[in-house]
């Protein structure tokens, strides 16, 4: 955070250096890559961090602002997953999730074909009982798409999950 200012010299510096402007959909691409939820899509008024699978890093002893909503949907019947597609077309916000048996289980809130990977992922949410990693499901997309359900993050290789000592001499 700074002021404006100092943003304009930081944004001027980082171009001069050969940085390149990206818009969102870089922005969704690295986004999904690491299966970070956005509001607006995976996060809204009516499902926030305990609802996409954040419990475990939300304490269930302390008193915060909203804790009491927050951990009132962490045990919900539907849950945020992620999705991993063999093909490059991806499925899209409000697709709907089904199972292999073509009943309606979810929807999709977010995905996007994922460069660092050479596959399509998505995010969504399902019905507790197919929230499974591993888990074979179909999205309604244009056509019918065979996914798996995936356990975030996709791309794994990130430096911030590389050992410190990885990049000492």
């Amino acid at each position: 955070y700074s002021d404006p200012g100092t943003v304009e010299r930081i944004w001027d510096e980082c171009i001069r250096q050969g940085a390149v402007p990206a818009g969102l959909g870089a922005r969704d691409t690295l986004r999904l890559e690491i299966g970070m939820p956005l509001y607006g899509h995976e996060l809204k008024v009516d499902r926030n961090a305990g609802t996409a699978g954040f419990g475990p890093f939300i304490s269930t002893t302390k008193s915060f602002i909203g804790s009491t909503a927050i951990l009132s949907d962490i045990d919900r019947r539907e849950h945020m997953i992620g999705m991993e597609f063999e093909g490059r077309q991806a499925a899209r916000e409000g697709n709907r999730i089904r199972s292999l048996e073509g009943n309606r289980i979810g929807v999709v809130t977010s995905g996007s074909f994922a460069p660092s990977l050479n596959h399509a992922v998505a995010l969504g949410y399902v019905d507790s009982g197919f929230s499974v990693a591993g888990t074979c499901i179909e999205v309604e997309a244009r056509r019918v798409l065979q996914a798996k359900v995936a356990e975030p993050p996709f791309y794994k290789e990130g430096t911030a999950r590389r050992a410190l000592a990885d990049f000492l001499d």
